[in-house]
Parts: C-alpha cells; structure tokens; sequence
C-alpha cells in the first residue's frame, strides 16, 4: 500500500515513514537532532510534530506575551530591569504592562516566595515610607498586611498584591504619555516634606489607590500619570523645591512677552524643570539654545524680522491662554 502526497517526488510507503520516524525519535533522544524525511500531510497522514509539541501554561505564555510586547516598546532601563523580572525570572508582581486589577493581583499557585522574599525583591514596597498621603494602613485595607499578618499565606498574598500595584504605579509614562527616565527606580515620588501626596505624581496616583481602589490606577490612560495643575510638579510627576519652583513661573511669565520671552522664558523655565542643580543647568542651556536659534533668524532680519517675531509671539500667546481658558488644557496644538 501506497501513501502519495501531490507535488511530492517519489511516494513513501507506510513502512518507510514508520521507519524514518523511530530514526528521529532516537536521534532526538541521542541529541544528534533530526534531519529525517518529512511526514506527509492530508488525509490519511499523522501530525506527528503537532502532537510532539509541549503545551504551555497560561502564565508561561503570559511571560512569553510580555516579552514580546517589552521588546517592542521604548521602556526606561529602570522599566525594563522591572519587566525583566516577570519575563525572565517569572516574578508576576513585576509585570509593568498589566493594569492591576482584583483578579490579576493574587499570588499565582506557583509562586512558593514567602512574604519577605517576595517583599525584599521589590524595592518600592521595601521602600516604601509611613509618610500621611502614603495611607499606609488603608493600603493594608486594600492589599492584606503584609508586616504584621500572622498567617504565612496571606502575608505572602498580601505582599504580592501590593507589589504589583506599586511596581505598576512606579513604571508608569508621565503625563504626556512619554516614558520616564526615573520610571522603575524603586521609590515613589511625589512627597511634600510635610508628607502630602501631590495630585500628578506616584505618591498621588499611590493615596488614589488606598481611598478609591483599582479603579483610579491611571484614571487618564493606560500606565501613565494623572494630568494635573500643579506647577509645584515636573512633567515626569517629581516635586519640584521653592526656588525652582520660582525660577521656572518667572520663565513662565517672560514668556509671554514677546522678543524677551524668546529667550529667557524657555532658560528659566528649563531650569526650573531640572531635578538637580546640575540638571537644572544642563535644562536651561537646552532652553538658551532653543530660544537663540529663534531669535537669531529674526535679529538678522532687523527690525523688520524682530517686528514679524513679536507679532507672532504675541499671537501665539493669546491663542494658548485662549485655548487653555476654552478646554481646561494646558498644552494646545503646535501653532502654525
């Protein structure tokens, strides 16, 4: 008896496929690999590969998913070291691109860490302080105890759970939705020195949590910061001290005014952005750099180009305190 597959050179017998299989499975178990005679397909014929293939579990192949879709985004490295976690070590609580929510928080059967192992391999629970917005005791609430409950399971469950949440808030875009540099570095920002939580910040997005739930984790989108108001917070959700603070509303100001804010207004205001002092510096060469090559075009032109520059500026300005006073939003399209 013959088995013929069409397009094929020469038909194989069933006693040859038999054979050439039995070949296979021992050169596999040698660890000689296989370069055997491929089985035909279609009708009559047996997927030996499909039914040789190992079956994944779900959370497997959740680390399978979550790598692939970290391969493909422009993660901070803080991030990454948190996602890598998760994919590479199998640590659930560290998957950064899950939204937490009641269900996807419980400790997997797999997980056998007790609660100070799976408490010391996440520094932004370890880390985290007793400040009055942290809300530490309805984050217990939430989460379980996970320092004082003296069942060793639910202490572990406790732990993971608010692992999780904090992992995800700690790696969160900032507002805009651009990554940031300090996203994963383990510490919750946005503490006043008198222990207030800042609206826009992880320690706001942190106090949300332990007063409302799940359902105010990112309330403005997908892993990113709340918009918010406050110009004592930088756009990547740390605080800003009194003196940047100062320094970049002057910026602010100067702005608006046109031929003077070219410049100044862009140096100021990046170095009030800064999250050190010399970060602070290195922002405002960025901005005086910004602003001189607007200027400069305009200064060459003479006092014809300096006028079309004020001009313009000056519309500029109204159209953005229009826009904001219209939307509530303070970054209006490009003008053009």
């Amino acid at each position: 008896m013959q088995i013929s597959t069409q397009g094929a050179e020469k038909p194989q017998s069933i006693e040859s496929v038999i054979s050439s299989t039995i070949d296979n499975l021992f050169n596999k178990a040698e660890g000689q690999g296989t370069q055997g005679t491929q089985l035909p397909t279609g009708t009559g014929a047996v997927d030996f590969q499909a039914q040789q293939q190992p079956k994944v579990d779900d959370f497997t192949q959740k680390r399978m998913d979550g790598a692939n879709m970290a391969s493909q985004l422009d993660l901070s490295e803080g991030a990454m070291k948190v996602m890598n976690r998760f994919t590479q070590g199998g640590q659930g609580e560290a998957n950064i691109l899950e939204k937490p929510t009641e269900a996807n928080c419980q400790r997997p059967a797999s997980d056998k860490r007790n609660a100070d192992q799976i408490i010391n391999d996440n520094p932004v629970l370890k880390n985290l302080g007793d400040q009055k917005d942290i809300k530490k005791d309805q984050l217990k609430e939430r989460c379980g105890d996970w320092e004082n409950e003296p069942d060793p399971q639910k202490r572990a469950d406790a732990a993971y759970k608010a692992a999780k949440v904090l992992n995800y808030i700690d790696c969160t875009k900032d507002r805009d939705g651009d990554e940031r540099d300090c996203a994963g570095d383990g510490n919750i920002e946005g503490i006043t020195s008198d222990g207030d939580a800042r609206h826009g910040t992880e320690a706001g997005m942190v106090k949300d949590f332990a007063e409302k739930g799940f359902d105010a984790i990112c309330g403005d989108g997908e892993r990113q910061l709340d918009q918010t108001t406050d110009s004592h917070v930088r756009k990547d959700g740390s605080n800003k001290d009194n003196f940047q603070w100062f320094v970049g509303e002057v910026g602010k100001v100067l702005s608006k005014i046109p031929i003077l804010g070219t410049v100044w207004g862009p140096t100021l205001e990046g170095f009030g952005e800064g999250r050190s002092l010399g970060d602070s510096f290195a922002k405002a060469a960025e901005g005086y750099g910004k602003g001189m090559a607007k200027a400069i075009p305009a200064i060459l032109q003479g006092p014809a180009g300096i006028a079309r520059l004020g001009i313009r500026e000056g519309i500029e300005t109204a159209v953005t305190e229009g826009y904001k006073a219209a939307t509530g939003k303070s970054d209006p399209p490009p003008f053009s």
